[in-house]
């Protein structure tokens, strides 16, 4: 609607359809169903939510991963010019991964990924490791200061053991 600021809507998602859009807070749910073009009565009758169809209402979900996820892009930035073992950081949103390499110049990928994510879960955080790439993939409801808490991790599994892994053969 005109005029209405993002944060005064939140986000509507009807499943299984799949059928999503940003909604006025305090409308209804038969509201928001009609507004979006979604047959609740089809599906389930007066009963929206009796567990035949499903409705995520989100709150800003969508703003807060937009804006956490290029923080995040420029933290990986940085920890790639910082440290040697980060041959390169993709990311979209709150998607990313690290590939961490043997040398930058190659990008010869690391072998033997055991003591990075030994290091990773001994501290506290639970990621993805597929082959030489960390994936970075949190919630889309993360704070910022969660994400900061969990790349100071990384950070420090990068500084005390980047020797070592650069020095495993290949």
């Amino acid at each position: 609607m005109p005029g209405k600021k993002e944060s005064e809507k939140c986000m509507v998602i009807f499943q299984p359809s799949g059928r999503r859009g940003n909604v006025e807070k305090g409308k209804t749910l038969k509201e928001a169903s009609v507004m979006l073009g979604v047959d609740i009565e089809g599906i389930c009758g007066e009963k929206a939510i009796c567990g035949k169809c499903r409705v995520r209402m989100e709150e800003g979900v969508f703003e807060n991963a937009r804006q956490v996820g290029a923080h995040l892009g420029a933290r990986l930035e940085e920890l790639k010019s910082r440290h040697p073992v980060v041959g390169d950081a993709r990311y979209i949103g709150l998607f990313s991964a690290l590939e961490l390499v043997k040398d930058k110049n190659t990008k010869e990928a690391v072998k033997d990924m055991a003591a990075f994510g030994k290091f990773l879960r001994d501290h506290g955080l639970f990621t993805f490791i597929f082959g030489s790439v960390v994936f970075i993939v949190p919630p889309l409801c993360i704070t910022q200061a969660q994400l900061d808490e969990g790349l100071a991790i990384i950070e420090q599994a990068l500084t005390q053991i980047s020797d070592p892994l650069a020095a495993i053969p290949a």
